[in-house]
């Protein structure tokens, strides 16, 4: 992949740097699916915790 260009900076990267940018991404794209999927359990353990009262 050399020659390639970063997504965030734009600037041509080596094909370990790439490799790795990559790496990061998909990192970062797990973490926020998670987040996303606690921030739903947490509504709904709060819908649950205002039914019972």
């Amino acid at each position: 992949m050399i020659g390639s260009c970063d997504r965030i900076s734009g600037r041509a990267v080596s094909g370990s740097a790439a490799a790795a940018s990559r790496m990061e991404l998909v990192v970062l794209d797990l973490v926020y699916v998670l987040g996303v999927i606690v921030v739903f359990v947490v509504v709904g353990l709060l819908g649950k915790a205002v039914e019972k009262l």
